[in-house]
């Protein structure tokens, strides 16, 4: 497949991170707006515990090694493997905990972490302004995103890397308690 991982070409040009971000979150938002033909829908399934449901359908994986840029557009989405049908804020959830606070972020030098910081931010400012979906009411899909990546991460990784990424998710938990998902 032609074209360089996301991360690559951020790596290359920290200061396109608005852009890159502000492409992905548009990417974003049109995989959730596309229609999941019937026989896909009866091969996909909801993720075990998520808190509510839907028919959008969920790459749970998106982020900077999972996408190809090609002539400066992101086009190709890789690593399908864990794709599922559900509502489409627990898509996002899942890529801005994966944006926050996995391990591989977080082990990053300062300045790669602010252009992962810009870029997180312009994806959210941009999926929201596609889908009206907000910051506001993500607190249970945040949570459920950060039980998320400690499962997948559990055994793959030293236990104290996932610190943060519990900390993140308890304090996501506590937003959530007022809110139910609707």
């Amino acid at each position: 497949m032609p074209g360089d991982l996301l991360v690559d070409t951020l790596w290359r040009d920290p200061t396109s991170a608005e852009r890159l971000g502000l492409r992905l979150g548009e990417l974003h938002a049109w995989l959730h707006a596309w229609h999941v033909p019937d026989a896909i829908c009866q091969v996909l399934r909801l993720p075990d515990d998520a808190p509510v449901q839907g028919k959008a359908l969920l790459h749970l994986d998106l982020h900077l090694l999972n996408v190809l840029v090609h002539g400066g557009q992101l086009g190709t989405v890789l690593d399908w493997e864990g794709a599922r049908l559900g509502d489409a804020r627990l898509d996002v959830a899942r890529t801005l905990s994966i944006l926050s606070v996995d391990p591989a972020i977080l082990a990053l030098s300062p300045e790669h972490r602010q252009a992962v910081r810009r870029l997180r931010r312009a994806y959210l400012e941009a999926y929201s302004r596609a889908t009206e979906v907000t910051s506001d009411g993500l607190a249970p899909f945040l949570a459920w995103a950060g039980r998320y990546l400690i499962k997948d991460l559990s055994g793959k990784v030293e236990d104290g890397t996932l610190d943060p990424a519990r900390r993140w998710t308890r304090a996501w938990l506590r937003r959530a308690a007022g809110q139910r998902p609707s």
